[in-house]
């Protein structure tokens, strides 16, 4: 039996992160939607493409990422 699950504790915000989907999330949202581009801010779609790569926090970068299309006027 390992010690590995799809989810980390963050004790700072008190919840569960489930990074591995986020990365998927994240991926879904930058193919799936050419214009997402237009919608957010150029150092997110930074942040989302980096996070593909070498993951990072994709959890909370998906929760700013959400915050900033929810906000979007556009």
């Amino acid at each position: 039996m390992t010690n590995i699950s799809d989810y980390v504790y963050d004790r700072r915000q008190q919840i569960f992160m489930q990074n591995q989907a986020s990365v998927k999330l994240l991926k879904s949202i930058l193919l799936a939607n050419p214009n997402i581009r237009k919608a957010i801010s150029g150092s997110l779609i930074t942040k989302m493409e980096a996070t593909l790569i070498e993951p990072n926090e994709p959890a909370e970068l998906l929760q700013q990422v959400l915050m900033a299309l929810g906000s979007n006027t556009r």
